[in-house]
């Protein structure tokens, strides 16, 4: 989690190369969108042999390929350097939760907020970063970047063990069978569309506003310190829902209303860490209640295959935004851009809603 809340730094580094705000969205559109296909790999392998040997190698190949962006400069290059790194991050992030499903117990909610509560703390890092890179150069964060990703690595060249289920009856078709997952899993993809306006355009939109790097670090890095502070909390009133699915629906409406206060027009850049409070329920209520989904309504036999559903949601979902906002940056501006950006995570509502209303039966069948 150091190095992915570094990543969102990358922007900066872009901005540094003399890209446009655009050309920075377009790049990092297509470096996701390039990163669809991993969780299919991973989930594949995850199905047919233990996987911490695989996201070890993720880590350590991430580690080595980071750096190579400081001299791929042409944007070409760089997008082609970037895509390399999703690819790989989406194998870690495919891999890891599948380990932590099965050990997660009946307390699925409250047992997830408190492990992802560790990781979240290394979003503080960013804000130190962010420090570091003012008072020497933004392309400081890609080194950091990379040394996070060979540290991670450590735990899992022999320390850590991640058991492998295989059914060889059982496919792709069998985790979108249901009707309450397939809509769960395609309300959540077109959800994760509210993640380029904070991620990618919320450094570009401070920048414009003249926040130096490090307020624009602290800004991003609020987002671990709330989480620290929420995941047990959100995880444990989870737990005590019936149907959890039902809170779920609030998510949709706090990422468009958090894209709209990005949009808010202010001068004051202090403005967003006073907005970060959203961060509750649109990413902590979120990410609970999705592993909470996954653990108490898919088959542990097919938990790689939910997860790998889960990842390529985020990713197309993500960079087919950032993508589509690069294009209308150059004509509407960037305040207006992330405004019109707030109407995506409103059109997952109907499908989330629709998952609601399928019976949980249908699952166990």
């Amino acid at each position: 989690m150091m190095a992915i809340s570094m990543m969102n730094l990358f922007p900066l580094y872009w901005s540094s190369l003399g890209y446009s705000d655009g050309a920075i969205g377009i790049l990092n559109g297509l470096g996701n969108i390039t990163a669809v296909l991993g969780p299919l790999f991973f989930a594949w392998f995850a199905s047919r042999q233990a996987p911490s040997r695989l996201i070890a190698w993720c880590f350590l190949l991430s580690g080595f390929s980071i750096p190579l962006m400081l001299w791929a400069k042409p944007i070409v290059l760089q997008t082609a350097v970037f895509g390399l790194t999703q690819f790989l991050k989406v194998g870690y992030l495919t891999l890891v939760p599948v380990g932590v499903l099965h050990l997660l117990g009946p307390r699925a909610g409250l047992d997830y907020g408190r492990y992802r509560r560790f990781g979240s703390a290394g979003f503080l890092v960013a804000g130190l970063a962010g420090m570091a890179m003012q008072r020497t150069s933004p392309a400081l964060v890609v080194w950091l970047v990379g040394g996070a990703c060979l540290l991670a690595a450590l735990p899992f060249l022999g320390k850590i063990e991640i058991p492998r289920l295989h059914v060889p009856t059982e496919g792709w078709i069998d985790l979108f069978r249901p009707r309450k997952v397939r809509y769960f899993l395609l309300g959540s993809f077109v959800l994760s569309a509210w993640n380029a306006g904070v991620w990618v355009f919320l450094p570009l939109r401070m920048r414009e506003m003249g926040a130096n790097p490090n307020l624009i670090a602290w800004t991003m890095a609020e987002c671990g310190l709330i989480a620290v502070v929420s995941l047990g909390l959100v995880g444990r009133w989870a737990d005590h829902l019936q149907k959890p699915s039902l809170l779920f629906l609030l998510v949709p409406l706090f990422a468009a209303l958090r894209l709209l206060l990005m949009a808010w027009p202010t001068q004051h850049a202090e403005w967003f860490l006073a907005i970060q409070w959203t961060h509750v329920i649109v990413w902590v209520l979120g990410e609970v209640v999705q592993i909470q989904f996954v653990r108490t309504i898919v088959k542990p036999s097919l938990f790689p295959r939910a997860q790998a559903a889960l990842q390529i949601g985020t990713y197309a979902g993500m960079g087919i935004a950032s993508a589509l906002m690069g294009l209308l940056v150059p004509h509407l501006g960037l305040r207006a851009t992330i405004a019109a950006s707030a109407l995506l995570p409103l059109l997952a509502w109907p499908w989330l809603w629709a998952s609601h209303r399928a019976p949980n039966a249908e699952t166990l069948g």
